[in-house]
C-alpha cells in the first residue's frame, strides 16, 4: 500500500506491507508500535522542501506520526475491514497540529451522544480517521491539499473543535 507519512519534520512516502487489512487498521494495531516502509522517499519540512532523501527501508515510530494518508494503487481490490461496518454520525472538525492544520470529517458511532461528548471522546483508539480533509502547511500557507482519508494521531492534537462554516448544514 503506497502511503504518505507526516511527522513534525518530515513527508515520508513510501510502501506499506498492508496484508489486505485498511490503514486505520493497522495504525490502531496496539501490538506494533513502528510502521515499516519500503521503497522511501523523504522531504525536510523545516529546509528545502526540494531536497529528497531515499532509502531502501524505514522505521517510523508511530509516536511520532502526526498523520497519515494511504495511495489506492490502480487496479487494487478494496481492502478488509478488520470490524463490521456501522453507520456513524459526521461532525465536521478542525485539527491543529504540529505545523499543520486539517479539517474533514469526524465519524462517530454514537447517535444521540450530545456534540460537545464527541468532542472529548474522538473516534479511534490511538489514529483517528478523517474524511474528505483539507490539510495546510503553517510554514507555507500556500502548501495545501486534500485527501479523501487521513489517519491522525490523537495523541499530537494540540487543539481540536468544530468547523461551523462545514457543519452548518449537520445542525439545524
Amino acid at each position: 500500500m503506497p502511503v504518505e507519512v507526516f511527522t513534525a519534520d518530515q513527508r515520508i512516502t513510501g510502501y506499506m506491507a498492508a496484508r489486505e487489512l485498511r490503514l486505520l487498521d493497522i495504525l490502531n494495531n496496539a501490538g506494533q508500535s513502528f510502521l515499516l516502509l519500503h521503497e522511501v522517499s523523504m522531504i525536510s519540512l523545516r529546509g528545502p522542501l526540494s531536497q529528497v532523501t531515499q532509502v531502501s527501508m524505514l522505521r517510523v515510530n508511530k509516536n511520532g506520526v502526526l498523520f497519515v494518508l494511504p495511495h489506492d494503487e490502480v487496479g487494487t481490490a478494496p481492502r478488509k475491514r478488520l470490524y463490521s461496518y456501522v453507520a456513524k454520525k459526521q461532525l465536521c472538525l478542525y485539527v491543529a497540529m504540529q505545523g499543520f492544520e486539517l479539517r474533514g470529517n469526524a465519524h462517530f458511532n454514537t447517535v444521540g451522544v450530545h456534540t460537545r461528548d464527541m468532542l472529548i471522546d474522538l473516534p479511534g483508539s490511538h489514529f483517528m480517521p478523517l474524511t474528505d480533509t483539507q490539510i495546510a502547511f503553517f510554514a507555507n500557507p500556500a502548501i495545501s491539499f486534500q485527501a479523501g482519508v487521513v489517519g491522525v494521531n490523537k495523541a499530537l492534537i494540540e487543539t481540536v473543535g468544530i468547523d461551523d462554516r462545514l457543519a452548518a448544514h449537520f445542525f439545524q
